[in-house]
């Protein structure tokens, strides 16, 4: 596990950690966490052929983009991005997330 990445934000901060699987490729958590630094929600999401970036969080919305996803489009929806309880469970989520594809 590496930490690639985090932001602070008004409430509280995020971070992304890179979990490598070996031949499986890799994922990463982005973890939420409020003012007091106490978890508050986590999803996993794709990391194997391109490295997401937390751009920023405003209010309940936080902004990821992917650089060169494998996907021609710009907006990249939950089913391309998110693994696992994260896809199956995203009406649940805490936060609203938005995943953008810089080419």
């Amino acid at each position: 596990m590496r930490r690639v990445g985090a932001i602070n934000f008004e409430g509280g901060q995020a971070e992304l950690i890179v979990v490598e699987q070996g031949a499986f490729g890799s994922y990463a958590d982005l973890r939420i966490y409020n003012s007091e630094a106490e978890h508050i929600e986590s999803i996993y999401i794709r990391a194997e052929d391109s490295m997401p970036t937390i751009d920023s969080i405003i209010g309940k919305d936080v902004y990821v983009s992917y650089r060169n996803f494998y996907s021609n489009d710009s907006i990249l929806t939950y089913d391309r991005v998110m693994l696992g309880e994260s896809l199956i469970d995203h009406d649940k989520l805490k936060f609203n997330y938005h995943f953008f594809n810089i080419k």
